[in-house]
């Protein structure tokens, strides 16, 4: 459980990142992704797991592919040998 609230936590930082980025308030991207601003406020604190229709729309709203938004959380948890 501890490891699910760092990648949100995670996550979080990377949104709000790219928001600041973008020079866009909160409310702004909420609008733009067609979810409320106390959900988008939730997920830049790492206070919500979205889903995928979320992160879809927060991707689009953002205008950046949701690669982008999700590359390198939970690297660290990688459950093979890159070296195979």
């Amino acid at each position: 459980m501890k490891d699910n609230n760092k990648f949100l936590k995670e996550f979080g930082i990377k949104l709000k990142e790219i928001r600041f980025k973008q020079d866009l308030t909160q409310e702004e991207v909420s609008l733009l992704s067609g979810i409320r601003k106390n959900y988008y406020a939730d997920l830049e604190n790492g206070r919500r797991n979205p889903t995928l229709l979320t992160l879809i729309k927060v991707s689009a709203g953002l205008k950046v592919p949701l690669k982008e938004m999700v590359d390198g959380i939970g690297d660290e948890l990688k459950s093979y040998d890159e070296d195979d």
